[in-house]
């Protein structure tokens, strides 16, 4: 096997603990807050619970080490990939399965009778609604496939001009020109409403840190100096403490990015030492899935487990464990097979152009 090719390990537990983090936020964190107030409980069980909590808080963690894992990881494939490709590739890794989650969500949504227009949906499906004030679908976890989706574009743009490969004061001044210009710009996405406040510039408070993961890996190929490397990462944190303070000032005491950058920094740094096993491959492979589904269905899951009262543990126990089911169908069925209709696909395209 290529060294190309070999499996990064240390991403494949970043991945898990991101989808923990974001899953623990956003469904158990309001109630381990409550259970910590909780005067029966033991000193011992409430110093984990504050050890656990900075973790799991709005899975702002978890969504620093999302990013950085995804810049990581996509400048690594662009060492071999022609842009072309990579995008094709990447169109069919990420669409096809969003496509099923929003779909589902909005058939699952006609019960209580909210429907959206076809406009809506359309832009909802393409990923493209922040620049038309398009509200999210999925309970609001597309918003960092929205902000995936430009970082894909601008990466292959990127590899097109030999960016990845030039000089390294090259990549850093174009990658610290993108940082800067999300200070200067309007926060992307706008408050349109008071519904979604939540989400006010959180593409450009965010953002950088794929920036930061790829600037990791071209430090880690020798393609960026280490001071050059500090240099920016230092910036892209000063500034997100910089754009929370301005767009999402209750967060700044939460420290997502120190948490996150400190946890990516432990796994690289031990990436030699770490082995990956069946299980974490297998949830590994479930992470897109969880996190396209957890926000929403798993609530559904909860209500109907409830309702029977087997007495097979908590109803959030249960619901956990049919949802990592639901997305293990998902991943062997929806998520493979457009992977794999990728790779048909650019395979005809090459025997088309031979022809």
């Amino acid at each position: 096997m290529s060294a190309l090719n070999r499996r990064i390990v240390f991403l494949d537990f970043l991945r898990i603990f991101a989808f923990l983090s974001v899953f623990g936020g956003h469904k158990f964190a309001p109630v381990l807050e409550e259970w910590m107030k909780d005067e029966s409980v033991g000193g011992f069980w409430k110093i984990l619970g504050h050890g656990v909590m900075p973790l799991i808080n709005a899975g702002g963690a978890g969504v620093v080490v999302f990013f950085l894992v995804s810049g990581y990881i996509i400048t690594h494939v662009l060492k071999a990939e022609a842009p072309g490709s990579f995008l094709l590739r990447r169109v069919f890794r990420i669409y096809p399965l969003y496509v099923f989650a929003v779909l589902l969500f909005h058939v699952l949504a006609l019960r209580a009778g909210t429907a959206v227009g076809a406009g809506t949906l359309l832009l909802q499906l393409s990923l493209l609604g922040d620049f038309f004030g398009t509200p999210y679908a999925l309970n609001g976890v597309e918003w960092t496939l929205r902000v995936e989706l430009l970082f894909y574009l601008f990466m292959a743009g990127c590899r097109s001009v030999n960016l990845l490969t030039s000089e390294w004061w090259k990549s850093a001044a174009v990658y610290t020109a993108v940082v800067a210009g999300c200070a200067v710009a309007a926060p992307l996405p706008a408050v349109l409403s008071a519904a979604d406040t939540w989400a006010k510039g959180y593409i450009t408070i965010y953002g950088p840190f794929l920036l930061l993961g790829s600037a990791w890996y071209l430090f880690e190929q020798k393609r960026w100096s280490a001071a050059g490397f500090g240099g920016f990462g230092v910036y892209v944190v000063g500034q997100y403490y910089f754009l929370l303070m301005r767009y999402q000032e209750k967060w700044v005491g939460a420290h997502f990015a120190l948490i996150g950058v400190g946890l990516f920094a432990a796994a690289w740094a031990l990436r030699g030492r770490l082995r990956v096993g069946a299980l974490v491959l297998l949830f590994s492979d479930l992470t897109y899935g969880v996190y396209l589904f957890h926000n929403w269905l798993f609530d559904d899951f909860r209500l109907w487990l409830a309702k029977r009262a087997w007495p097979l543990g908590p109803p959030g126990f249960q619901a956990f464990v049919v949802l990592l089911v639901f997305c293990y169908i998902m991943s062997r069925t929806v998520e493979r097979g457009g992977i794999r209709l990728g790779r048909w696909v650019q395979a005809r395209g090459r025997a088309g152009g031979k022809g």
